[in-house]
């Protein structure tokens, strides 16, 4: 009997952005949407789906962290927190971070359309989820656990996590090692 070799399987590299490229996307926005859209994808981690239905009450204030979607809690990061509470924003409580003159939530073809316009400002290939792999790789290489940013992520495992995300980078990997054997 004949067997067949399944093919082999080639895993993608993990397309996150590098600290040069980051820093060029973040000096790239230029209005309101663009900083908070971009800063909201980068330092959040939040999906595409769940930034555009997120609403100034889903943001808790008093205790600068938010709950996106009713799934899991996001701190807000130092990075984020000055954009939220930016005097002069409309921020009634049931109303869209992101939404339409008609207070309708931006369709995700909206939100893609300012990540990309930003990303070819800055120079580089840029797509919202590629913000929320960023992210996951600035936590993995700055030293946080998989299952702080797999929770964070909303993932299901941290398995998920450590194939899609969390790709070290070699200066990280360097570090670790020589904190190991002194």
């Amino acid at each position: 009997m004949r067997q067949i070799d399944p093919p082999p399987v080639f895993r993608k590299s993990n397309d996150w952005l590098r600290p040069a490229d980051d820093v060029k996307v973040l000096d790239a926005c230029l209005t309101r949407d663009e900083y908070l859209a971009i800063y909201l994808l980068r330092f959040t981690g939040l999906r595409a789906s769940e930034a555009v239905n997120l609403r100034w009450s889903n943001i808790e204030w008093h205790t600068k962290s938010k709950t996106a979607r009713g799934i899991r809690r996001v701190p807000v990061p130092r990075e984020l927190a000055p954009l939220l509470a930016r005097p002069g924003v409309l921020n009634q409580e049931d109303a869209y971070i992101f939404q339409t003159r008609t207070g309708k939530p931006w369709h995700r073809n909206q939100l893609y359309a300012v990540v990309r316009r930003v990303g070819e400002r800055a120079g580089v290939d840029l797509y919202p989820h590629r913000l929320r792999k960023t992210l996951g790789s600035a936590a993995f290489n700055g030293g946080a656990d998989l299952s702080t940013i797999s929770r964070i992520l909303g993932h299901s495992s941290t398995t998920i996590t450590e194939q899609a995300y969390a790709e070290l980078a070699t200066e990280a990997i360097a570090r670790d090692f020589l904190a190991a054997v002194g």
